[in-house]
């Protein structure tokens, strides 16, 4: 049954399910089937019971054994998505790429929002109100949390202020830059010792705490993946105008799709938090490596 199964052209992966009933089926079946496998050029995964234990553990030594069936299909699923993983190396070119992290963003269609470091004192300036104030430092993680970001300042004034105030609570740098209005999501690439770059993507900024559900993928991806990244969230109501927002759901996608890219060709892991999306397209508003 397994040879003929294995032909069939539609079949990539067999499950077989084994209840041993001695005395008519005995244990000598499992040498059997190890000889069978070998002429089966397709994954073979089993679940097997009424053996003994000692048994069953020198069957794993040549078989994909597994204690229930829905471990078995989730290895089996697992499988089904390295295949499609390994794929994708062909679908995603590796391109060369010159410039620093912010520089390959704007060339891929991600702005950066408008800012400058203040270091000593303020002088002219450029940017358009309402501007942010924000700490420049690496310790600080959740910056907002700590009182370290001041929003909706509208004027010289209240900028002053804003600096002012920060100074005397934090002993760093500050970053005033235009402040972009929208939905606020995370994108963050990791390296991970077994199964190299990963991508998140979630709900960001004072969010990324609250709704905690996130999407993973293995990188590179395709925009197919980045789309489904996107509807695992199950956050269509932001896309359909939910409390007056307006969201470009495909500039998101994109923005997902190229800094998973940017990161594949410069091998790079680091994290935008918040990454803002409006109708305008996506914005890196807090940029780190990790």
């Amino acid at each position: 049954a397994l040879e003929i199964i294995s032909e069939c052209k539609n079949v990539d992966m067999i499950l077989c399910l084994l209840q041993f009933h001695p005395p008519k089926i005995n244990e000598e079946l499992i040498d059997i089937i190890k000889e069978k496998v070998k002429k089966v050029n397709k994954p073979v995964f089993f679940c097997i019971s009424g053996v003994s234990k000692e048994i069953a553990e020198e069957a794993k030594k040549e078989l994909l054994i597994y204690p229930n069936i829905r471990r078995a299909m989730g290895a089996m699923n697992c499988l089904a998505y390295r295949k499609k993983w390994l794929e994708k190396d062909g679908e995603v070119r590796m391109e060369k790429m010159d410039g620093d992290l912010p520089t390959l963003l704007k060339e891929n269609g991600i702005k950066i929002p408008e800012q400058f470091i203040v270091e000593d004192e303020i002088g002219d300036i450029s940017l358009n109100y309402p501007l942010v104030c924000k700490i420049h430092s690496d310790k600080i993680y959740h910056k907002t949390d700590v009182g370290g970001v001041i929003l909706n300042i509208k004027n010289r004034r209240e900028l002053e202020e804003a600096i002012e105030k920060l100074r005397k609570k934090f002993n760093e740098k500050i970053i005033v830059q235009e402040m972009i209005n929208g939905v606020e999501f995370i994108v963050g690439v990791t390296s991970h010792e077994e199964l190299g770059r990963i991508i998140l993507f979630g709900l960001g900024g004072t969010m990324v705490e609250l709704h905690k559900k996130h999407s993973f993928r293995m990188i590179p991806i395709t925009r197919e993946d980045a789309e489904e990244m996107v509807n695992e969230l199950e956050i269509d109501p932001l896309f359909s105008g939910y409390r007056g927002m307006k969201i470009d759901k495909q500039k998101l996608i994109d923005a997902i799709f190229r800094i998973a890219k940017i990161s594949y060709c410069k091998n790079l892991s680091f994290e935008i938090n918040p990454l803002i999306v409006n109708e305008e397209g996506a914005f890196a508003v807090d940029i780190k490596f990790v």
